[in-house]
């Protein structure tokens, strides 16, 4: 459209000039050029954005204050279980790096849904000199957008809008899967560090043991006794003296990771907890089940995979759809024009791969999401059958077999006292009683390990799972 002067008016001087419309054209201006400058700061942003800025927001340790400026817990001289986890949230590095990820998606949403999607584009054309024509009426300015991007309306915006943010929630998800993976591995850390203390004293009761076998047998070799039992008391002896060794440096090894979860030295000391830590665990695999479903962080993600490729569907299709980009321009004072220019998708070839491409993603996302919920299905049941086998073998080592091999003990020591018999017995009776107690560590062990993995598998802390079956 265009509103024009006739040029042959005369144009000599300034004065001569006549303009029928001033207000009107100056007006017109103004308006488009304002309308140019609100579309640039317009944003399609999808619903359900700032919902996902509060879970991010909620979600966060600290993480948006950098790390050397970031006070980190102190932990007390013989920390339980939340002390630790307190630490590790604000410290591990995985983590936080995941949190980062999310809210950079976050941060793309407005990106892919800002107006304009393109850059805007100024020009300006000066022609000769002719008679009759001042320096500006041979002037041409032009406003429009790049023409090496299509403009896209709002359609197109919004489904991108859409895209992002389901991405966005992809990584939302993998925050959470991330945050239950390092809270199972602070757990695992945690029990295999305690339990490489309890066997190291363990050891050291059977090195103990083992040396007085030696002693034992070395006097009744002296008086005439069978020297083949001192070498077996003295290889037995050697033998636990290699376990001891062993045993510490698998503390210090263990130490050291767990440690490194707390951001703290390897060698950085640590005292075990007063009590060996017993989580409990009162819902059936049933209900397990169903909870899981709902809140497992690895299904949750490959739901979320499984939106956001179909968001990406939705937005490939539109590519065939033609774009319109605006435009405005002035010459001099002779005329305003507007104008448009139509962008057409001819390459239906590419429209199609782009289309048929997303589908093949759409259905792998499917794919992988039907699989992981049969995969952790399968883990969680494994994980609580594991569970109770392990809390049946610890609850008949230590209920019955510890009491029953302490008893057994102190009856092999007062017929040593009492009657005068040999050591052997007494010796015999005690290295049962070590093998009792390292059977039931073991079972402690299992026992909580099993329930890290299915805390993992909720995707929420067993201490607050616990407080929520408490209030219900």
């Amino acid at each position: 459209m265009r509103n024009r002067i006739d040029p042959r008016a005369p144009r000599s001087t300034p004065s001569a000039r006549h303009d029928p419309h001033p207000r009107a054209r100056r007006a017109f201006r103004a308006v488009t050029l304002a309308a140019l400058g609100a579309l640039a700061a317009c944003a399609v942003l999808p619903e359900g954005l700032d919902a996902e800025r509060e879970r991010a927001a909620a979600a966060s340790a600290d993480y948006a204050t950098p790390y050397p400026e970031r006070a980190l817990p102190e932990l007390p001289p013989a920390p339980e279980l939340l002390p630790l986890w307190a630490r590790t949230l604000r410290a591990h590095g995985e983590l936080e790096s995941a949190w980062h990820a999310w809210q950079a998606r976050l941060d793309a949403v407005t990106r892919a849904a800002s107006f304009p999607n393109t850059n805007v584009e100024l020009s300006a054309e000066h022609a000769l000199p002719m008679e009759g024509r001042s320096a500006w009426d041979r002037t041409t300015l032009r406003a429009g957008f790049d023409p090496m991007q299509s403009l896209w309306g709002r359609g197109k915006l919004a489904a991108a809008g859409e895209a992002a943010l389901a991405e966005a929630r992809v990584a939302g998800e993998r925050f959470r899967a991330r945050r239950a993976e390092l809270k199972r591995a602070l757990v695992e850390a945690w029990i295999e560090w305690l339990a490489a203390r309890e066997e190291a004293r363990l050891v050291a009761d059977a090195l103990e043991l083992e040396q007085l076998a030696v002693a034992s047998r070395d006097a009744r070799a002296g008086g005439g006794g069978e020297v083949a039992l001192l070498v077996e008391a003295r290889i037995a002896a050697g033998r636990a003296r290699d376990e001891a060794a062993r045993a510490d440096v698998r503390d210090a090894t263990r130490l050291a990771a767990l440690n490194a979860l707390l951001a703290r030295a390897p060698d950085a000391p640590l005292e075990p907890p007063a009590a060996w830590p017993r989580r409990e665990l009162a819902l059936s695999l049933d209900a397990l089940q169903t909870l899981a479903a709902e809140r497992d962080p690895v299904r949750a993600e490959r739901r979320a995979e499984t939106d956001a490729r179909e968001r990406e569907l939705v937005l490939a299709r539109k590519e065939g759809r033609p774009d319109v980009a605006p435009m405005l321009g002035v010459v001099g004072s002779l005329e305003t024009f507007v104008g448009a220019s139509l962008s057409l998708p001819l390459n239906r070839q590419r429209v199609r791969a782009l289309v048929a491409e997303a589908r093949s993603a759409l259905r792998a996302a499917e794919a992988d999401a039907r699989q992981a919920e049969r995969d952790r299905r399968a883990a969680l049941a494994t994980a609580h059958r594991v569970f109770e086998d392990a809390e049946r073998a610890r609850a008949l080592f230590a209920d019955e077999l510890l009491p029953l091999a302490a008893r057994a003990c102190d009856d092999a020591e007062a017929a040593c006292a009492v009657l005068g018999s040999s050591t052997d017995e007494w010796i015999e009776v005690r290295r049962m009683q070590i093998e009792v107690r390292r059977v039931e560590l073991e079972a402690r062990v299992a026992r909580e390990l099993a329930l890290a993995e299915i805390e993992e598998g909720l995707g929420t802390d067993l201490e607050g799972l616990a407080e929520e079956t408490n209030h219900e």
